[in-house]
């Protein structure tokens, strides 16, 4: 493919609670939230998750809890001494505006007794084979420690994906063109929720000026996009790249902006100078997604 038009950028990050409840007396302990490690393997699933599963059910499906005190690293896929499995599991999407990213919240609940013992680990993901997050339980301090829970407790887990959409623009050349690229739709679960990071069907290009991170330049439907391809993913790369195609009945306009949706948002980027399509012409676009732990990339 030729370089992408547009490269877009996500950080992802995630952060667990535990809570214990005492089935006799209704009494409740809680291990204050604390940070996770996103598996190169989780990663991963952020491109092959079955469209099927929306909101990341599919990567977020199973919880396990153990006693190992193995630092997490990157590569891990499991814990590494296993006490407990629930697939028991609900969930909650929504936007944190003032923080700037996607939450995608999820709680599963292991029966009475179930988890008992000295807790020191915890994954999400798949199954207990392939986990999307591992961490070790952490106190206030954010030192590692145990949760001690009783044969007449219940645990509850709550697990919560961060996924920060952009808060800056992003200027770049490209063939002679400059381009701005922003976040668009970026206050709405509508335009932003848990999708396979891949190229969507919802592109098109406008006449005007881009709008601010919280909008949609909306144009008409003779200017959506005809077409489209993903190129296959390659597992480690933490990358997808695809195109968008406008044959010569579409997108006839002086093209300032032009808006495509990619994993699980929108983004805008603005074209300088504008490129003019009529009906002799077709349109191609490549564009990028890249991701990666919050503050790696």
């Amino acid at each position: 493919m030729s370089n992408p038009l547009a490269v877009a950028k996500l950080g992802v990050s995630g952060r667990y609670k535990l809570t214990a409840k005492n089935v006799d007396n209704g009494s409740e302990r809680t291990v204050a939230e604390f940070p996770n490690l996103i598996t190169n393997l989780g990663l991963d699933m952020l491109a092959t998750v079955s469209e099927d599963w929306t909101h990341y059910y599919g990567i977020l499906y199973t919880c396990v809890v153990g006693s190992g005190n193995t630092t997490p690293s990157n590569s891990d896929t499991k814990l590494s001494s296993e006490v407990a499995v629930t697939t028991s599991i609900n969930a909650d999407t929504t936007i944190n505006t003032a923080e700037n990213y996607l939450s995608v919240i999820k709680r599963w609940g292991f029966s009475q007794g179930a988890a008992a013992g000295n807790l020191a680990e915890i994954g999400v993901g798949t199954d207990s084979e392939n986990l999307f997050s591992r961490a070790l339980i952490r106190d206030p301090d954010g030192n590692p420690t145990a949760l001690s829970v009783q044969s007449n407790e219940v645990l509850t887990v709550t697990y919560e994906l961060r996924i920060h959409i952009p808060t800056a623009d992003t200027a770049s050349t490209v063939d002679g063109y400059a381009l701005v690229l922003r976040a668009a739709g970026a206050t709405s679960t509508i335009y932003w929720k848990g999708n396979q990071f891949r190229l969507h069907t919802d592109s098109f290009v406008y006449d005007g000026d881009m709008g601010d991170r919280t909008t949609i330049p909306w144009s008409d439907n003779d200017k959506r996009s005809s077409s489209l391809a993903n190129d296959a993913y390659i597992a480690g790369s933490f990358s997808r790249t695809g195109r968008v195609q406008w044959d010569p009945s579409r997108g006839n306009t002086t093209i300032k902006t032009i808006v495509f949706q990619f994993g699980c948002g929108y983004f805008q980027f603005s074209v300088d100078p504008p490129i003019v399509k009529t009906n002799e012409h077709e349109l191609t676009v490549d564009v990028a997604l890249v991701w990666g732990r919050e503050g790696e990339l």
